[in-house]
């Protein structure tokens, strides 16, 4: 599984993997529901990349910017690989 964070028009965005441990917090902490998507320039939210379809999840998943948890572990995460000066 794969983070993807959705900050730039035009060019690819940063991502990076999440480990076994990382992804199962990830999944615990999804809302029951979608997030609306934020539209625009600049930091959008993130975006979950899941090939093998691992929990049962697609294989997009949109996040949005979020708030509560999710957005806390998700910041926590790229700030941890060097992209805080994007969010």
């Amino acid at each position: 599984m794969e983070i993807e964070l959705d900050v730039f028009s035009g060019v690819p965005n940063p991502r990076w993997t999440l480990s076994g441990a990382e992804a199962r917090r990830l999944v615990a902490l999804l809302p029951a529901t979608p997030e609306p998507e934020r539209e625009g320039l600049g930091f959008r939210g993130f975006v979950l990349h899941n090939p093998e379809r691992e929990f049962g999840l697609p294989d997009v998943v949109e996040l949005g910017p979020g708030t509560g948890e999710l957005a806390a572990f998700l910041t926590a995460q790229a700030i941890h690989h060097g992209y805080a000066h994007l969010l």
